[in-house]
């Protein structure tokens, strides 16, 4: 597994875990806001992010690809998609 470090609210929350000492913190504006090594439930939440994220990225990828190829014959639902989840 690899370091996990999940961003919310603008940043205002970072969730962090360390794949080599186990430790799960989170931060709040900056600072310590909460150690969670331990915690399970939110290990096995920030992994299920990770995963969603990374298919999300995916399907943008492949909408990318058809949009590219045929612009005007698109469905808009997919290029809203596309502006809603740049990065």
């Amino acid at each position: 597994m690899d370091n996990i470090v999940i961003e919310l609210e603008d940043g205002k929350y970072v969730y962090t875990f360390s794949d080599k000492t186990g430790a799960q913190t989170v931060t709040r504006n900056g600072e310590v806001w909460s150690n969670e090594t331990g915690n399970n439930f939110l290990l096995a939440m920030a992994m299920k992010i990770e995963e969603l994220e990374a298919k999300v990225d995916d399907c943008v990828y492949v909408i990318e690809e058809v949009v590219s190829k045929n612009p005007t014959s698109c469905d808009s639902r997919l290029v809203s998609f596309l502006e809603e989840n740049k990065q």
